[in-house]
């Protein structure tokens, strides 16, 4: 439930920061394009000037029209009501709307060219580093389009409209403009911000990832640590109750006269003192495989004494039917024998365990070029796929209930985790291979002798 919660806070918490993210970014373009509008109003100002002085040294290069040429200067200087001598497009410009400097211009039929205003107003914009295409139109007093650089084309959200100019005192003709796609100048201008942007929400989407698995790891070794108190009680409950009761009977003197089932007594003080002893050998072998601080004794080991043992004492302790099948091509392996030994036991003891009333058990061995392999395969009740992805990891194992919900198995889950151990303490592995219902198999990987082992 703890982590349903941490995980539904986090997708809040991420939704969160890129929703205000995003306002931000939003907020920063729309002032941006802000910028751009106003910035563009100028520079199509400059363009109506710059355009109307080309026009102007056209007629000035005109033999034929220096009359009209002198006419239009007196028509421009008329219209700040200066000498037509004085006259400067600074100081027009800075008097009138520049529309309107046209207007001297229509008197002796010299109207403006919309394309040549496109390219001026283009090259402005470029000079102005807003690099981006226009469109620019010719409207009346109604605002119905006369003429047009791009003939169909229509305003939408991703332009930008310029503030019409008056070419007439009376505005019945006027000149405006767009800004076509400003999206793509934003995201230039943009672009070092983006990136910062970017990978601070990938630095902390990792941070926050990093937090959640922290979280659940910590979860997790708590409730790993409830389940192995819990298994250990259970596990060591069973032998220190038959400790108990087996050193009660014998100090009581009851079996004084009855040698033989005194012997027995001992035996069973003995071999659970050895199960005790052998639980917490593991444990701190575990710990000392994990911290890669065990010294292995490694010789050429033969197997059949290993196996030969190990099956008599399972099948003396067992308490179904247990056959075993044993054939051994590989007679040795180079390995520590006591580990080897504890590795082969872990695996028979775990196929009597998960398996039906009755159980047989094949032991086998073979030899390939760089290694020995050990199999031990039994045809209990199988693995499930999704366990046989977990079954190695500590305090883990298959799940029983399935198949047999009356079914209880003990122990702490260690048992696959310390044979995984031991085979790569040996530089080798182990490999698993099951189907549910019909037969597991192990496979250890050891080694063979070489110049670096």
């Amino acid at each position: 439930m703890k982590g349903t919660h941490i995980g539904w806070m986090t997708i809040v918490g991420l939704i969160a920061v890129v929703l205000l993210q995003f306002i931000w970014l939003y907020n920063v373009f729309h002032i941006l394009n802000e910028e751009i509008r106003e910035k563009s109003n100028t520079l199509f100002a400059q363009a109506l000037v710059r355009n109307a002085d080309l026009f102007l040294q056209e007629i000035e290069e005109s033999e034929e029209s220096n009359e009209e040429e002198i006419n239009i200067r007196i028509s421009l200087g008329s219209l700040m009501d200066e000498d037509p001598e004085d006259f400067s497009y600074e100081r027009l410009f800075s008097s009138i709307r520049p529309g309107l400097i046209y207007e001297p211009f229509a008197a002796y039929n010299y109207f403006i060219s919309l394309s040549t205003l496109d390219s001026v107003y283009v090259a402005v914009l470029g000079e102005g580093e807003i690099k981006t295409d226009v469109v620019i139109q010719l409207v009346n007093e109604n605002d119905s389009v006369l003429q047009t650089t791009r003939p169909g084309w229509s305003p939408s959200w991703n332009t930008i409209a310029v503030d019409p100019q008056p070419l007439r005192k009376d505005g019945t003709r006027q000149v405006r403009a767009y800004i076509l796609s400003p999206f793509a100048s934003n995201l230039q201008r943009l672009s070092v911000l983006l990136i910062a942007t970017g990978i601070m929400m990938m630095f902390v989407g990792y941070c926050i990832t990093y937090q959640i698995r922290i979280i659940m790891r910590q979860n997790r070794i708590s409730q790993v640590r409830r389940d192995f108190s819990h298994a250990m009680i259970h596990d060591m409950k069973t032998p220190l109750t038959s400790i108990l009761m087996g050193t009660h009977i014998l100090r009581s003197g009851k079996l004084d006269a009855q040698p033989e089932k005194k012997k027995k007594y001992f035996d069973i003080v003995e071999d659970e003192t050895q199960h005790l002893l052998d639980l917490t050998n593991n444990v701190l072998n575990i710990a000392k495989l994990e911290q890669r601080n065990l010294v292995l004794n490694k010789e050429n080991t033969p197997l059949e004494p290993i196996v030969v043992t190990l099956t008599e004492k399972a099948r003396a302790k067992a308490t179904k039917q247990v056959e075993f099948i044993i054939q051994l091509q590989a007679h040795s392996a180079y390995a520590d024998e006591e580990y080897l030994r504890q590795a082969i036991s872990n695996l028979i003891e775990n196929a009597i365990k998960y398996s039906r009333e009755s159980v047989t058990i094949e032991i086998s061995s073979e030899d390939t070029e760089t290694q020995t392999l050990i199999h031990i395969r039994d045809n209990g009740w199988g693995i499930l796929p999704k366990d046989q992805l977990k079954i190695f990891e500590k305090f883990e194992r298959g799940d029983i209930k399935l198949r047999d919900p009356k079914k209880k198995v003990t122990g702490f889950g260690l048992g696959l985790n310390y044979v995984q151990l031991i085979a790569q303490a040996h530089g080798g592995s182990i490999e698993i291979e099951s189907i549910e219902g019909e037969y597991s198999l192990f496979t250890l990987h050891i080694p063979k002798a070489g110049p670096d082992r």
